[in-house]
């Protein structure tokens, strides 16, 4: 607030007129809102710089598209990120930087987003980075809507996940090559959710949704049975389950499973188990492998045993008849007394 004061060197005899009045208040007018302006500009200012420096600290890539993907603004941390200026990538088409193995998809989320108007949808892919080559990113995209609520362009926040998704690869692997996968089943829903390496243990499309019914309709016969009481066991108790049990997979291959699980509480009330999966069917054929070995060696064992009997019960027959033999053949021999006892004691030993 503030006043506007009028002074003259010459003292004016006459009142003011309504015109006088008309243009005073048109001055103040004209005045207060030069004011309140250059106020709104400097706090405009103020936080375009705010902005600015949030955009080019951002972790993130912020980014404004026209409904066909063309850059219109591009966040300064897009150096950081891409390796690109903001003036190499504005007026270029984004999907022209996007992998070939993911464009259909890409396209797929537009094309949702701008029917769907204002829904955000967070999409993992992978675009060419000016000097590393294709990376991985995840973008979270939302439409932009003007005053008559029609879509007018696309919002993109993007983040580098290159190192995460080598986690995830390294994970996968170390999955795979144990043949060891985890999974986790909401109660409430009936959901599972699996890794990749479950679902290749079942022999099943990556990412199709499952449920537990159709979980436990893997395991044949009294298999199931068991395993929908070890379910149902550590949802009452809480207690983990460890069962090894016979399985089969969709493509109705023959297999073992090793199945661990416990259950999750909130509240005092059982909200989800989770758990591993792991394929044992090689360790369990080499148990079984082992055991019939061990039971053909025992039998083997016994076999060789009753043969060494027969063996030494026919020798120990031909012996004593040879023994017998000689000494008929002894009495008959003539030969010294002394040579005489000397050849019995021997027959003796024999």
């Amino acid at each position: 607030y503030g006043t506007i004061n009028f002074s003259s060197s010459k003292p004016r005899e006459e009142d003011f007129k309504e015109y006088d009045n008309t243009i005073i208040n048109l001055l103040g007018e004209w005045v207060a809102s030069t004011i309140k302006r250059v106020k709104i500009e400097e706090e405009l200012n103020e936080k375009n710089k705010q902005l600015e420096l949030i955009s080019i600290n951002s972790a993130d890539l912020i980014c404004l598209h026209t409904t066909d993907g063309i850059y219109e603004f591009v966040s300064p941390s897009v150096e950081k990120i891409l390796g690109y200026t903001e003036a190499e990538l504005l007026g270029k088409n984004h999907l022209d930087f996007i992998h070939e193995k993911d464009l259909q998809e890409l396209k797929d989320v537009y094309l949702k987003v701008l029917k769907d108007d204002g829904v955000v949808i967070n999409v993992r892919y992978r675009i060419l980075h000016k000097h590393k080559g294709y990376v991985w990113v995840e973008s979270s995209v939302k439409t932009i809507l003007d005053e008559n609520g029609e879509a007018s362009g696309l919002q993109s926040n993007t983040r580098d996940i290159s190192d995460r998704k080598n986690l995830e690869n390294m994970f996968n692997q170390a999955q795979e090559m144990a043949k060891v996968g985890a999974w986790e089943f909401d109660l409430s829903t009936g959901k599972l959710f699996w890794t990749d390496e479950v679902y290749r243990i079942h022999e099943k499309e990556l990412n199709t949704e499952v449920y537990a019914e159709e979980g436990f309709e893997y395991f044949p016969g009294e298999a199931k049975v068991e395993l929908e009481k070890a379910v149902e066991e550590a949802i009452k108790s809480g207690e983990k389950y460890d069962v090894v049990l016979p399985f089969i997979s969709e493509k109705g291959n023959h297999k073992w499973v090793r199945a661990i699980g416990r259950a999750h509480y909130k509240d005092g009330v059982a909200v989800s188990l989770s758990g591993t999966f792991q394929d044992i069917s090689t360790q369990v054929k080499s148990e079984k492998r082992i055991i019939a070995q061990n039971e053909e060696m025992l039998k083997l064992t016994e076999t060789k045993d009753k043969l060494y009997s027969i063996i030494a019960h026919d020798l120990k027959g031909s012996f004593f008849g040879i023994k017998g033999i000689l000494g008929l053949l002894l009495e008959d021999i003539e030969m010294p007394e002394i040579d005489r006892a000397s050849v019995s004691k021997k027959m003796n030993l024999v």
